[in-house]
C-alpha cells in the first residue's frame, strides 16, 4: 500500500514534474497532473513551438504570447506535442477547438478576432488588386512579405494586436489564457504556415471569397488598358435598299464607289525590288549579274509600255490559217 503525501502537501504539481513517495529504500515517481491521453489527436510537427515556424506564422503566436504565463505556455506546448487537441475548426473571424485535459470530457475553446468591416475589406482588396504580384502570390499559396505594411497604411491589423486586446478567448476550464488555449495557438500557427490565407480568414473573409474578389477587381482594372485581343466590332444592321423597280433607270450605271476606287492613290513603285532583296550575286564575271539583269528588266518594261501605249493594231494572222481549219486533223497542203 503506497504512503500518503505529508499533511498539508499538495498532491497536484506541474505537468511533467514528478511527485516522490518513499516506501522503504525505494522512490516511486509518477505524473499526477498528466492529462487524459486520447487517440488520433492533433500532434504538433514542430516540437520547439511556434518560434521555429515561418515569420508570418511565428508573428501570429508572438502577438498573443504576452497574454499567457510561462507555465501556461510550457504546459500548452506539451499538450500540443503529445496530441491532446481533438478538434480544430477555423471559421471567419473565429476558431473553435476541443482540448483534452485531466477532466473526463475535453475543454471547448473559442477564439474570436475583430472582423474587418465591409468598407475596410473593400479598401484591402482594392489595394492588393492594384498590384498583380499580390494576387499571383496569394493564388499560389504564398504570403506577400509587404502585405502587413500595406494593411498598416490602411489602418488595418493583419495579426492580433499585441497582448490580444482585439481577441476574445473563452475556455471551459474557467481561465482565459490557459494552457489549453496556448495548445490551440500552437496548432493554429502551424496551420497559418501551411496556408497564409488563414490570416485573412481570421479577419472575417474566407480564402475562396478573397481570391474571387481579387480576380474580379483585377479584371475591372485591366479593362481597356491591357487586353490580349481587341474586342470584336459591333454588328450593324445593313442599310435599307430601295426596291428594284425604282432602280431600273440607272441599273447599268456605275455608282460612286467606282469613282472612289479610281481616285485611290497608286503606291510608290520601287524599281528592281527583287534584285535589291536578293543582294549581290555570288557569280563572278566581267560584268556584274545584277547590273545585267537590271538592264534586261528595264528593256522588257519599256517594251511592254510601248505596246500598251501604241495605237491598237490588228493581231497577226496565224501561220497556216488559210490551209487548215481549226479542228481539222489533216496536215496543211504544200505546193510542189
Amino acid at each position: 500500500m503506497s504512503a500518503m503525501p505529508p499533511s498539508g502537501g499538495d498532491p497536484r504539481v506541474g505537468l511533467g514534474a514528478p511527485a516522490t513517495h518513499s516506501s522503504g529504500h525505494e522512490s516511486i515517481a509518477r505524473h499526477i497532473d498528466a492529462p487524459r491521453r486520447i487517440s488520433r489527436g492533433l500532434r504538433l510537427r514542430h516540437r520547439a513551438g511556434p518560434g521555429e515556424l515561418s515569420w508570418h506564422a511565428a508573428r501570429f503566436a508572438a502577438a498573443l504570447e504576452s497574454s499567457f504565463s510561462t507555465e501556461a505556455r510550457a504546459d500548452g506546448l506539451e499538450y500540443a506535442i503529445i496530441g491532446q487537441t481533438s478538434m480544430l475548426k477555423i471559421e471567419p473571424a473565429r476558431v473553435r477547438a476541443s482540448v483534452q485535459g485531466r477532466a473526463p470530457r475535453p475543454y471547448e475553446l473559442t477564439l474570436r478576432l475583430h472582423a474587418w468591416t465591409e468598407a475596410q475589406w473593400d479598401q484591402a482588396v482594392g489595394a492588393m488588386a492594384a498590384e498583380a504580384a499580390y494576387t499571383a502570390r496569394l493564388i499560389k499559396g504564398e504570403f506577400p512579405s509587404s502585405a502587413p505594411d500595406l494593411m498598416a497604411r490602411l489602418g488595418l491589423d493583419l495579426w492580433p494586436v499585441e497582448g490580444g486586446t482585439d481577441a476574445e478567448l473563452s475556455c471551459q476550464c474557467g481561465q482565459r489564457w490557459c494552457k489549453h488555449a496556448w495548445a490551440v495557438v500552437c496548432h493554429l500557427s502551424e496551420r497559418i504556415q501551411d496556408d497564409p490565407l488563414i490570416l485573412f480568414s481570421l479577419r472575417g473573409m474566407p480564402a475562396s471569397q478573397l481570391l474571387e474578389r481579387l480576380r474580379e477587381r483585377r479584371n475591372l482594372l485591366a479593362q481597356g488598358t491591357s487586353v490580349a485581343h481587341p474586342p470584336p466590332p459591333m454588328a450593324h444592321a445593313p442599310p435599307l435598299l430601295a426596291p428594284a423597280e425604282a432602280c431600273l433607270h440607272d441599273f447599268w450605271r456605275p455608282g460612286p464607289a467606282l469613282e472612289a476606287a479610281r481616285a485611290v492613290r497608286e503606291s510608290h513603285h520601287l524599281p528592281h525590288a527583287l534584285l535589291r532583296r536578293l543582294g549581290q550575286s555570288p557569280m563572278q564575271g566581267k560584268f556584274p549579274v545584277v547590273g545585267l539583269l537590271s538592264s534586261a528588266y528595264d528593256a522588257v518594261r519599256d517594251a511592254a509600255l510601248n505596246v500598251r501605249d501604241s495605237p491598237a493594231s490588228s493581231p497577226p494572222s496565224e501561220v497556216g490559217s488559210s490551209e487548215s481549219s481549226p479542228g481539222s486533223c489533216s496536215p496543211p497542203a504544200h505546193s510542189p
